[in-house]
């Protein structure tokens, strides 16, 4: 949701660009006034940064009040706009339209790598940073990146010592609420996630698609000093410490 509000205000800033090119035109045949004072505030604001528009509940800030206006309804429960084919509602017409494509075959945004569809820009930009091995989105914390942004705000959650969710059946605080309900199967005894292979069941969805190497025998870590491989992350960095302790390898 972050990545498609900035890129819908990425568009509209690229809309008043144009009129700023329009504006030209328009001083060369004489029709200015009235359409230079409403559109060169915001044009300066484009070149200043000037973000002065702030959304009281979350701090976020924008350079148009029309792009305040429409991510406030990101935190309200009203969704005026439905999809008439399966009922899912959306806040704004914008993402209505763009959902609409996902019940066709058409896919107008290309990778520029492999050319891979895609219905909408954003999700066309997260694939090509797995060509590039791009994360824009860095923590301020402790500097690690990530491809989305909506990644980067759940773990900027892991440096606050506020803690929203907690288990009902311990106390147990959590920062995010889906190591929360991994906790409480803890308690449950439940393992929702099972191998299809083998019906070996998983408290979390990225433990489950860990242990699917091992049945494709893909392993997709590899050790830059002795090219041994590794089918998970953490086995890379124990292998790191153990066998290649002082090489000064960065194994986060």
């Amino acid at each position: 949701m972050l990545e498609a509000e900035e890129d819908a205000e990425a568009k509209e800033d690229a809309e008043l660009e144009e009129d700023a090119a329009a504006m030209v035109i328009y001083k060369l045949v004489g029709l200015t006034g009235v359409i230079e004072d409403l559109l060169l505030p915001f044009l300066q604001r484009i070149h200043t940064g000037d973000k002065p528009f702030t959304c009281d509940q979350c701090g976020r800030a924008f350079r148009q009040p029309g792009n305040l206006t429409r991510h406030r309804l990101t935190h309200t429960t009203i969704k005026p706009y439905v999809c008439p084919q399966c009922s899912k509602a959306f806040n704004r017409a914008s993402n209505l339209h763009t959902h609409m494509r996902t019940h066709t075959n058409y896919r107008p945004f290309l990778c520029q790598y492999c050319g891979k569809g895609f219905h909408q820009k954003i999700d066309m930009k997260i694939h090509s940073y797995t060509h590039t091995g791009e994360k824009p989105h860095k923590c301020k914390k402790c500097g690690r990146g990530f491809k989305q942004l909506t990644h980067l705000t759940y773990h900027m959650r892991t440096h606050s010592d506020v803690k929203q969710y907690t288990c009902e059946y311990c106390g147990k605080g959590f920062n995010q609420k889906g190591n929360m309900q991994a906790h409480i199967y803890s308690h449950t005894g439940e393992r929702p996630y099972k191998c299809e292979t083998c019906g070996k069941g998983f408290t979390l969805a990225s433990t489950l698609n860990t242990h699917r190497r091992t049945h494709a025998d893909v392993k997709p870590f590899s050790c830059q000093h002795c090219s041994k491989e590794f089918y998970h992350k953490n086995a890379l960095k124990s292998h790191l410490l153990a066998s290649h302790p002082y090489t000064g390898t960065n194994i986060l």
